[in-house]
């Protein structure tokens, strides 16, 4: 894995010469307990890796669930970012509109399907809700 040090790295300053310590800017990194990063990744300089980030518990804890809950609403894609903003855990989940996304939504979690426990230790850093309108040529129409 590589972590870089300065978010604009250049070999050169702007009169040509080769860098020296005086024109890095370095910016930190903080990579918090029981985070797991690939083998391959690139690290940018200046953010926070969140305590138990990228654990694979997040899939072992949807395995069961999954079956009651696509039976519901179909499932179109569920799995981790590894490019773009790091680590995230991502899905997506087909509607028809606001108000059958609430309704199935409140059916599962009153009927103990959903969401799924997370793992002890993983702390969720931010959630983010994205509604999309599919496009006329999607077969989700």
């Amino acid at each position: 894995m590589n972590f870089t040090n300065d978010p604009r790295p250049r070999a050169t300053n702007g009169q040509g010469e080769l860098q020296g310590p005086g024109d890095w800017n370095c910016v930190p990194t903080l990579v918090k307990r029981g985070a797991s990063i690939g083998s391959g990744a690139t690290i940018l300089c200046g953010i926070i890796i969140g305590e138990g980030a990228y654990r694979y518990e997040v899939i072992e804890n949807w395995g069961p669930r999954l079956p009651a809950r696509t039976a519901l609403s179909p499932l179109i894609f569920a799995g981790f970012t590894e490019i773009g903003p790091l680590n995230q855990w991502v899905h997506v989940w087909a509607y028809k509109n606001m108000g059958e996304r609430e309704s199935l939504r409140a059916q599962a979690v009153s009927a103990g399907i959903w969401p799924p426990p997370r793992a002890e230790g993983v702390v969720m850093q931010r959630m983010q809700n994205t509604f999309a309108v599919p496009a006329a040529f999607s077969p989700l129409r």
